[in-house]
């Protein structure tokens, strides 16, 4: 009787912290991210239909496709979530006379990423950081970013 118990227990113990779960879909079901500034212009990136659609701000019939696999999502969902970027501040800002900032949405069934930067970036901590060179989260968000945008340094 005793041993019967136990496994039960062992079974809802386990099942409560993962047997219902559903897996998340690891397309976001809207993304808008807006960087730039200082001297130069804006790129605005939004989610259509699986696809990323790229253009300046200034000019948003100028624009590049990028398909995306249900793996690269995926793996760049991974990233967010290794990242932590749900623990971000929802805003950082620092004035700097030149300097430029980033808007980002990210909305999955789940969970939502929706950040405004501006010279100042998000730690999973909680802060936010001045000096962009010691912002390894934000800095990890964009190569997540990059690799599913298929860009490499080379291309530049």
């Amino acid at each position: 009787m005793k041993k019967s118990s136990v496994i039960i227990f062992a079974t809802f113990l386990i099942c409560t912290t993962g047997c219902s779960k559903k897996p998340v879909n690891p397309v976001p079901t809207s993304l808008e991210i807006i960087c730039g500034g200082g001297f130069g212009g804006a790129t605005k990136s939004t989610l259509e239909n699986g696809k990323i659609i790229q253009s300046p701000y200034s000019q948003p019939t100028n624009k590049t496709v990028t398909d995306i696999t249900y793996v690269e999502w995926q793996d760049f969902r991974n990233s967010l979530d290794k990242i932590n970027v749900w623990n971000w501040p929802k805003s950082c800002s620092r004035q700097i006379f030149d300097g430029g900032g980033c808007s980002i949405k990210i909305v999955y069934a789940d969970k939502t990423l929706d950040n405004k930067y501006s010279n100042s970036y998000p730690s999973s901590s909680g802060k936010c950081i001045d000096e962009s060179y010691l912002a390894k989260d934000y800095n990890s968000f964009w190569e997540a970013w990059r690799k599913l945008m298929k860009f490499h340094p080379q291309n530049n």
